[in-house]
């Protein structure tokens, strides 16, 4: 899991205009299809975001299909991967179900206020949580 990915391309660029009526790119199509199809574990890396100056401490946001605790089964899953001074601290696993209630929250109902004190309110409790033994596919999806 320690593997640096690299950066995935396909010609779509992040923009703040996009919304989620939009046509997906090939890439994203081609993940979720692997993803369906297989129970293997598997990460593509979907972004980074640097918490210092020179990245060495960093949480990369990376989607795919995540092992359960016990390893006895997988499920598709984003995780949040805190690392700090260039290695893995931990990783936040969390199913991609509520991860897409939390988005369509944030994209179509919420205001600036209320995702503030959404902010605050989870940034007010931290867990310990594991690392998972799931391969980093190829790199970062643009």
């Amino acid at each position: 899991m320690g593997s640096k990915p690299t950066p995935i391309k396909d010609g779509v660029k992040p923009t703040s205009t996009s919304t989620p009526e939009e046509k997906p790119s090939a890439t994203i199509l081609s993940i979720i299809e692997k993803v369906k199809l297989t129970t293997e574990p598997k990460l593509w890396r979907l972004d980074s975001m640097p918490l210092n100056e020179d990245g060495s401490d960093r949480v990369e946001i990376l989607i795919g299909r995540a092992p359960t605790r016990d390893g006895t089964r997988t499920f598709p899953a984003v995780v949040l991967r805190l690392i700090r001074g260039g290695n893995v601290v931990r990783d936040y696993v969390i199913s991609a179900t509520p991860v897409s209630y939390l988005l369509q929250y944030v994209l179509e109902f919420a205001n600036t206020k209320k995702l503030h004190y959404l902010y605050d309110f989870s940034s007010a409790f931290r867990t310990t949580s594991r690392t998972i033994n799931a391969e980093v596919e190829g790199g970062e999806i643009e």
